[in-house]
C-alpha cells in the first residue's frame, strides 16, 4: 500500500470503530 491508500483505510478504520484506531494508523503511517 502507499501512503494515501493507508490513509484512506484509516479513514475507514476512523468512521467504523473508535477513535482508538488513530493510535494504530499513526504507527501506519509514520
Amino acid at each position: 500500500m502507499n501512503r494515501k491508500e493507508s490513509a484512506l483505510v484509516c479513514i475507514l478504520f476512523f468512521i467504523y470503530l473508535s477513535e482508538d484506531i488513530v493510535y494504530i494508523c499513526d504507527k501506519m503511517i509514520v
